[in-house]
Formats: C-alpha cells, sequence, structure tokens
C-alpha cells in the first residue's frame, strides 16, 4: 500500500510549552480510498492520525496558511 501513497512534503512541527519541547518533521501523504476508512488500523506510536475529505474539501484545506 505504500507504494500508493503521494507524498505532500515535509512539514515541520513542533510543540514548546512549560511541559514539553517537542521539535519533528511530519511526513504528509494523500491516498486515493475507494471505501470506508474501518479497514484501516493504525499505530498511534507511529501514526497521528487518518482524516478524510473530499477532493475539494482537500484541496482547501491544503492551501490555507
Amino acid at each position: 500500500m505504500f507504494s500508493q501513497l503521494t507524498s505532500l512534503g515535509v512539514i515541520p512541527y513542533s510543540i514548546d510549552n512549560e511541559k514539553i519541547k517537542d521539535y519533528e518533521f511530519a511526513n504528509v501523504f494523500v491516498y486515493e480510498l475507494t471505501g470506508g476508512l474501518e479497514k484501516f488500523s493504525i499505530q498511534r506510536e507511529e501514526l497521528d492520525g487518518i482524516y478524510s475529505a473530499n477532493l475539494k474539501q482537500f484541496i482547501l484545506l491544503a492551501n490555507q496558511k
């Protein structure tokens, strides 16, 4: 399935507050899904989440600053 992912790039991500300082790089991918998200199970230590959006919603989200 990894070969079916399209990379959107690497985005710097950080949390810096009183309790935690965490500086990472998030690899962001897009996957064209035919079916529902229920077939996926994620490893919480490795993946923050899976989100579903139609193409128009995705383009609006990707272009936000």
